[in-house]
């Protein structure tokens, strides 16, 4: 995206800095964490109203296990995205965006992120059988953004070696 320097607020480029804050180092954990909660809704209405040996799905330890990572999933996800960008707004505090420690943390949100929404998405999609397959139910959609996401963000290993990069001198 080009700012004209006209439509520049404040001295500095400042416009394309707020806007890099705010939504580059969060956008892959604010992502994924929307594909999460939409497949979580859906297996939770699913495995609510589909009923094995007399009682709902989700009353079964297999079900409630897949329920509880996707949870996890998702709020471990949200926690990051909203402390990353407390962090990034305060920059006399945390530090620079583009020094230190912030380029690895981007990378987290994005190798973290892609992994466990593919993950539980797909374990999500498993437990509904032939029905989570079914384009109707929008889960399989859930689970092949994630993947789309996972893969278009850059490679995960190289993400996670830039990871490396923010704890300690590692060469690439």
């Amino acid at each position: 995206m080009r700012i004209p320097k006209e439509w520049v607020i404040g001295p500095g480029d400042i416009a394309s800095k707020i806007f890099y804050r705010s939504l580059i180092f969060t956008k892959a954990g604010a992502y994924n964490c929307g594909l999460i909660r939409g497949a979580l809704e859906i297996i939770l209405e699913y495995t609510g109203q589909r009923i094995v040996r007399d009682k709902p799905v989700r009353q079964h330890s297999i079900a409630a296990r897949v329920i509880a990572d996707m949870a996890i999933a998702l709020e471990t996800l949200r926690i990051w995205y909203l402390t990353t960008s407390y962090m990034a707004d305060r920059p006399e505090v945390h530090g620079d965006i583009d020094e230190g420690f912030f380029p690895a943390r981007a990378k987290i949100g994005q190798v973290y992120g892609g992994r466990i929404a593919t993950k539980v998405i797909g374990d999500a999609l498993n437990l509904m059988g032939s029905y989570g397959y079914v384009r109707e139910n929008h889960i399989e959609k859930y689970w092949r953004d994630a993947k789309l996401l996972e893969l278009t963000l850059g490679g995960m290993e190289l993400n996670a070696l830039k990871i490396c990069d923010g704890y300690y001198d590692y060469k690439l």
